[in-house]
């Protein structure tokens, strides 16, 4: 199985998704975000305490950053290649899908609106920023492979962390959110440049 995430993995949200912020934050007279190439070095407990979000705000921060997105979806476009290796993906029979801390709702959208729903068994939301590692483990179980057969892959730190707390393998793309240096200092399995690569990291299918 090769699992995705999808902001800042699959799909280019960068631009919309900073502005969405942004908004929010002004509505809250929290801090704008400037220092975009900061942001890119800083884990997402790092930037929440930069930000002034606490715990008690996430859960509605979160909220309103989906409702936020959610008329920017059809101007999502994905990463180059990304299409072609998903097609590969399907062609080499492997189970694929997205857990993403955005909605399925808004992945949805654009899903639909590139035409690219069949390419994708199933997606999920994990709405909690630091609870990937329980939902991919949830995931394994369900679809009954062994965590050695399964691949995330994710842009951000969080997102190595989630896969070595569900031990399974991670792919770190170099064209999301965080730098190759920062995402290398947290030792994800794979540092993946091109989305061609992928496919070349998948594990046969085993039960």
């Amino acid at each position: 199985m090769v699992l995705w995430d999808f902001d800042g993995t699959l799909a280019d949200t960068w631009d919309c998704g900073l502005r969405v912020l942004n908004e929010i934050a002004l509505r809250h007279n929290l801090p704008q975000v400037t220092e975009v190439e900061e942001a890119r070095r800083l884990s997402t407990r790092e930037f929440l305490s930069k930000q002034g979000i606490s715990w008690f705000q996430l859960p509605m921060i979160i909220r309103e950053w989906h409702a936020g997105m959610k008329s920017q979806m059809e101007n999502v476009n994905f990463y180059p290649g990304i299409v072609e290796v998903l097609r590969t993906l399907r062609d080499q029979q492997r189970v694929v899908g997205i857990l993403s801390s955005n909605s399925v709702e808004n992945i949805q959208i654009c899903l639909r609106h590139h035409q690219a729903q069949d390419l994708f068994q199933f997606v999920e939301s994990s709405p909690r920023l630091f609870g990937k590692g329980r939902a991919i483990r949830k995931i394994v179980k369900r679809v009954s492979l062994k965590e050695s057969a399964v691949l995330y892959v994710g842009d951000e730190v969080r997102d190595v962390e989630a896969a070595a707390k569900a031990g399974v393998d991670c792919a770190a793309v170099s064209w999301g959110l965080h730098e190759p240096a920062f995402l290398n200092q947290h030792s994800p399995t794979h540092r993946v440049d091109r989305a061609d690569q992928i496919p070349l990291l998948t594990p046969p299918t085993r039960t």
